[in-house]
C-alpha cells in the first residue's frame, strides 16, 4: 500500500515536470529557496554568491519561457471577455480587467529582458522593469478583490444550501436521498481552494510591493529571507493548484 502510494507521488511529480505550467511552478519554488540560502549566513561569502547567481538564472529561465505567452493570453482575453457567463455580478469584469493586464504585462516584460541583455539600446531596463512589477501588482489586487466576492458568495450559497438541506431533512427525507448535501460539500471545496488562492495572491502582491521603489507602501522594507519564504509559500500553493487540477482532470477521464 505504501509503495503504491509513493508511486502515484512520484507518476504525479513526473506529470507536472512535463507539463508547463506545473515546471514553472518547481522552476519558481527552487528559484526562491536558493534566494533564501543565499541570505543565511556571511552576507558577500563565497556559497551566498552561488545561490544569489543560481536564483537569478532560474529567475532568468521564467522569464525566457514567458517570451512565448503571448499568444495564449491574448487568446484567453479575447474569448473570456468579460466573463457575460459569470453569475456573480462583478467577477466577470474583474476576471477580464484582469487578463487584458497581463496582456500587457507580457510585451513590457519582453522589452525589459530586451534592454537587460542589452539587445536593445537607448532603453533603461529598470523603469520597465518597475512597470512590470507595478502591472503584476495590479492583477494581484483585482485577483484578490475577485477572490473576496467570490467568497462571499460561496458563504451564500453554502448557507443557502444548508438551509435547503434542513428542510428536506425535516420532511422525512432519506439522507441519501438528499441532493444538495453534495452541493455543500463541493461549495465548501471551492471555498477551501479559493482562499488558498486567495492567500497565494496576498502573498505575491506582499513581494510586488516591496519589489516597487523605496516609498510605496512597505517597498524595500522587508528582508530577503521574508521575501524568499513569502514566494516559497506562494509558490507552494501554486504547485499544489497545479496538482490538484491534473488530478481532478484526470478523475474526470
Amino acid at each position: 500500500m505504501e509503495s503504491s502510494s509513493k508511486s502515484q507521488y512520484i507518476k504525479l511529480a513526473i506529470q507536472l515536470l512535463e507539463n508547463y505550467r506545473g515546471r514553472d511552478k518547481i522552476i519558481r519554488i527552487s528559484s526562491y529557496v536558493t534566494m533564501l540560502l543565499s541570505s543565511v549566513g556571511k552576507q558577500g561569502g563565497a556559497m551566498n554568491i552561488k545561490f544569489n547567481v543560481i536564483s537569478q538564472q532560474l529567475n532568468l529561465c521564467r522569464t525566457i519561457l514567458r517570451l512565448f505567452d503571448d499568444l495564449p493570453m491574448l487568446a484567453l482575453t479575447a474569448t473570456y471577455g468579460f466573463g457575460k457567463h459569470e453569475k456573480v455580478a462583478g467577477i466577470g469584469l474583474l476576471k477580464g480587467l484582469e487578463n487584458i493586464v497581463y496582456s500587457v504585462f507580457f510585451p513590457v516584460e519582453h522589452i525589459a529582458w530586451l534592454a537587460q541583455v542589452k539587445v536593445l539600446q537607448g532603453y533603461h531596463e529598470g523603469k520597465w522593469i518597475v512597470g512590470c512589477i507595478g502591472l503584476w501588482a495590479i492583477a494581484l489586487v483585482l485577483s484578490i478583490t475577485r477572490n473576496l466576492i467570490s467568497l462571499k458568495a460561496m458563504k451564500r450559497q453554502t448557507e443557502d444550501a444548508q438551509r435547503q438541506l434542513k428542510i428536506e431533512g425535516g420532511g422525512g427525507i432519506s439522507s441519501l436521498e438528499l441532493t444538495p448535501t453534495k452541493s455543500v460539500v463541493e461549495l465548501k471545496l471551492s471555498q477551501y481552494n479559493m482562499r488558498l488562492d486567495l492567500l497565494k495572491n496576498c502573498a505575491d502582491l506582499c513581494n510586488a510591493i516591496n519589489w516597487l521603489p523605496p516609498g510605496f507602501l512597505w517597498s524595500g522594507k522587508i528582508p530577503t529571507p521574508i521575501t524568499a519564504i513569502t514566494g516559497m509559500l506562494s509558490s507552494y500553493l501554486g504547485l499544489y493548484q497545479c496538482a490538484s487540477n491534473m488530478i481532478s482532470d484526470k478523475k474526470k477521464v
